[in-house]
């Protein structure tokens, strides 16, 4: 007869047979520190004195993590050595100095302070028909942080526009394509002595009158006696590369570093006259006189002015000067020379003979359009000048005025007003007195 006995099997699944065997592994630890225990309860320890045999009241387990907890290191018999939770037996570290290689040999070669066997370098593959390059990720955007100088600094370009074809009223296409020449020029000052290239078409304004150090000149009449602040031909201006200058033979587009050392200031004009008004200072005694008395000079972060001309020079438009007695003096007897100032945009500051120091009339554009549109002279500029610093309502009101015209940017009225000051007699004199109106007007609301 055929019988059936029906067995129980257990069907076990990966995750079972995990969990055997991870009590498996715990059984055989308890099993493995239960021996252990029962040796050490049964290891028989007899006191050499007594013959009897010593108490046992625990164990004494070391993880050979810390030698100075348990072993004793002092001991002649510690040979051992404790290493990542292990110990191995007893060694002893030497240290050897390399050599610096000073050319390669036969066995290595240094190559970018790396000393290696040596080897020789072979193109694996080449690709001279790529065209570009493309990113493989063109979401990494490379940026660059610095200052970047375009030359020339002035261009003129041509731009051709294609009107639409149009419809005629009988609705008839009809091609309408016009060529328009549109011409464009960036008003910005380029070196001076550019040629552009052959058969380009080309149009600009025309460069400012060069600053050089001009021969001497008779004494000037009544009308010019008078000057600007400015500083003698040898002072040391601080070029934005760190190198210095001789101010007299700096040119527009030059970059001078600013009083701080932070930044550039571009130079736009350079003032050149001469000196028949001021006398000279040197705030140490290092240094012979180089600035005239109304000139401005930083100590410091404080603006200052020789004590003799307080109450006489003053800039409303300028920060709080202070006024003090400095380490040189010059005469104006001996100081009838050649003076020069730079006009800058930016803060209008630059550094001359290590002090910091301002251009005084901020560029306010109006001097700057005069003579690039050929309304006055470099001459009669300065003359404009000279007329109003020898007084201090007639230096304020200038100073508004001029920055009124520069926002008005208009040649009309800069044409209007260098005209009186160069051809006019009678509206010469209103002019001036309502330059002094204005100026009068501005030191009565500063107190």
């Amino acid at each position: 007869d055929i019988r059936i006995t029906k067995s129980a099997n257990k069907v076990y699944t990966m995750k079972d047979v995990s969990k055997i065997e991870n009590r498996l592994e715990q059984l055989e630890e308890y099993v493995t520190l239960t021996e252990s225990e029962a040796s050490v309860i049964n290891y028989d320890i007899v006191d050499a004195q007594t013959g009897l045999s010593r108490f046992k009241s625990g164990y004494l387990v070391d993880t050979f993590e810390n030698p100075d907890t348990i072993s004793d290191i002092l001991n002649e018999q510690f040979t051992v050595t404790y290493f990542s939770g292990n110990i191995i037996p007893q060694f002893e570290v030497i240290e050897t100095p390399l050599v610096p290689l000073t050319s390669n040999n036969a066995n290595c070669q240094v190559t970018n302070g790396v000393v290696s066997l040596p080897y020789t370098e072979v193109v694996f593959a080449r690709q001279p028909f790529s065209s570009r390059i493309t990113n493989i990720n063109p979401f990494s955007v490379f940026s660059w942080h610095g200052m970047m100088i375009i030359t020339p600094k002035s261009d003129s370009w041509e731009e051709i526009q294609n009107l639409p074809s149009v419809l005629n009223v009988n609705n008839l296409v009809v091609n309408n394509t016009v060529v328009n020449v549109v011409t464009e020029t960036v008003d910005v000052l380029r070196p001076w002595d550019w040629v552009p290239p052959s058969g380009a078409r080309v149009s600009f304004a025309p460069a400012p009158v060069p600053v050089v150090s001009p021969p001497p000149q008779p004494a000037v009449s009544s009308a010019a006696t008078s000057s600007g602040g400015c500083f003698t031909a040898d002072t040391l201006v601080t070029m934005y590369d760190g190198s210095f200058k001789e101010i007299s033979k700096i040119v527009p587009g030059d970059l001078v570093m600013n009083r701080e050392g932070t930044s550039y200031n571009e130079v736009l004009y350079v003032e050149s006259l001469r000196n028949t008004m001021w006398g000279l200072y040197s705030p140490n005694s290092e240094n012979t006189p180089f600035a005239t008395m109304n000139h401005p000079i930083y100590i410091g972060n404080i603006l200052t002015l020789p004590k003799s001309v307080e109450g006489i020079v003053q800039y409303y438009w300028l920060e709080d000067i202070v006024y003090y007695s400095p380490a040189l003096l010059k005469p104006l007897s001996e100081s009838k020379e050649m003076v020069y100032n730079l006009w800058l945009d930016g803060d209008s500051t630059y550094i001359v003979n290590g002090y910091g120091t301002t251009s005084i009339l901020k560029d306010t554009r109006f001097l700057r359009n005069v003579i690039k549109y050929k309304h006055s002279t470099h001459d009669q500029c300065m003359e404009m000048l000279c007329e109003a610093a020898g007084d201090v309502k007639l230096i304020n009101g200038s100073y508004v005025v001029s920055k009124i015209l520069g926002t008005l940017n208009s040649r009309i009225l800069d044409k209007v007003i260098s005209s009186i000051f160069n051809d006019g007699k009678i509206t010469k004199t209103i002019l001036l007195a309502f330059l002094k109106t204005v100026g009068s007007i501005v030191l009565k609301k500063l107190k």
